[in-house]
């Protein structure tokens, strides 16, 4: 016998994305940020492969990029389009 788990669905990212996101600071609309990056996600040929590690990764990589983005220019701040960035480039 053996246990089978299913991918997350859009909503079930979407609450995953959330969690990650709410543990980093700056950001200012966790809920709409959560819900555009997993809608996006969803809409690549990488829908099949969603997986909770999957999501924690984008969000920890995107992270990083907020970083160099802070030391570089200033800016703080975890971003829609940094998050597309690690999405799209996976």
């Amino acid at each position: 016998s053996y246990i089978e788990i299913s991918r997350p669905t859009l909503q079930d990212s979407q609450e995953i994305f959330d969690l990650y996101l709410r543990r980093i600071r700056n950001i200012k609309d966790v809920a709409t940020l959560a819900e555009t990056a997993s809608k996006h996600l969803f809409t690549t040929d990488k829908k099949s492969q969603v997986s909770g590690a999957m999501i924690k990764d984008i969000v920890d990589k995107a992270c990083l990029c907020a970083i160099k983005r802070a030391i570089n220019d200033g800016d703080n701040g975890l971003t829609y389009e940094d998050l597309i960035q690690i999405i799209d480039n996976e």
